[in-house]
């Protein structure tokens, strides 16, 4: 009977052994795997923080780029305001010169209606022409002063 014991001990060692075995081989799968979600989840923590860092330099850029546009806007503002005050002092010549214009016409009209000098063949020599037959203006007083010595041209 002793045998038998021993025997039937035995087996149950070895089917605890077995057990165990097999219980070791199943915490060594999961380990592996444990490890490999660990690797797994490191490498997205190392994209992640390569994203971030990708976002907050691609973030630089567009913040510079656009201080870099505002800069331009501000400037292309300026240098239309400066375009519109050049063009108001152009178009303020430009008034000025045509009442200058107007001036100068209502001055010649005014020019045109007083009465010409007198002109004589006689070039000054009196009575009778001269053989070169020159034109000369005779001098007239200014009618609106008399006491001017202007000509009356």
């Amino acid at each position: 009977m002793k045998k038998e014991t021993t025997l039937r001990r035995m087996r149950t060692t070895e089917a605890q052994n077995r057990a165990m075995g097999q219980q070791i081989e199943e915490m060594k799968a999961a380990h592996a795997q444990h490890a490999s979600m660990e690797r797994r989840l490191e490498k997205l923590r190392d994209e992640a923080s390569e994203t971030e860092h990708m976002a907050a330099l691609r973030q630089k850029e567009l913040e510079s780029e656009n201080r870099n546009i505002r800069t331009e806007y501000e400037a292309s503002a300026a240098h239309k305001e400066a375009l519109q005050n050049e063009n108001q002092n152009l178009q303020n010549q430009v008034r000025a010169l045509q009442e200058e214009q107007e001036h100068m016409r209502a001055e010649a009209a005014k020019q045109a209606s007083k009465p010409k000098a007198k002109r004589s063949r006689t070039g000054g020599r009196g009575e009778g022409g001269t053989a070169k037959g020159r034109w000369m203006f005779v001098k007239e007083k200014n009618p609106s002063d008399p006491n001017s010595d202007e000509e009356n041209v």
